[in-house]
């Protein structure tokens, strides 16, 4: 069995494959929600992480994050039982979205169109949750693989 690791470089480069036997440890850029996700996934998997985060702690960036179903399972698939029952549980249910407006750098309203999404699902449904609320409960469990106050400053 092969094991690929999927990396996107500016330049261009290309992580080799990796054979059962190979050790591997993951060096994740950033402990936001992106990054935290995928270091829960890869410990659940069985690879070794380590998140490098520029910021000293879990601070706040942007407010809600709607998920919708196809997001609800990645996180199932990702997080314990445990932490995917505590983000259901911290998270509203059935968010509004009648409308998705779009804005410049100025914050001035340039258009807007009716929200298109899927239905609501009934085993995992569209919630809204606190992006830093998110990034706690995904903190947990790799807590001892993030460093808070360091850069990434080479591959």
């Amino acid at each position: 069995m092969q094991i690929f690791a999927l990396s996107v470089f500016a330049d261009g480069r290309i992580l080799e494959p990796l054979d059962e036997e190979d050790d591997m440890h993951v060096v994740i850029a950033g402990a936001g929600i992106g990054g935290l996700c995928l270091a829960q996934g890869l410990v659940r998997a069985g690879i070794d992480v380590t998140v490098i985060e520029p910021d000293a702690g879990i601070v706040q960036s942007g407010y809600r994050l709607h998920m919708n179903a196809d997001g609800g399972d990645a996180l199932r698939e990702c997080l314990s039982p445990q932490s995917f029952e505590l983000y259901q549980r911290t998270s509203r249910v059935t968010p509004r979205h009648e409308q998705l407006t779009f804005i410049d750098q100025r914050a001035e309203q340039t258009a807007t169109r009716p929200h298109i999404g899927p239905p609501n699902d009934p085993v995992t449904p569209n919630t809204a949750v606190n992006r830093r609320t998110l990034r706690q409960i995904m903190l947990h469990g790799v807590a001892g693989r993030v460093r808070f106050g360091q850069r990434v400053a080479s591959f």
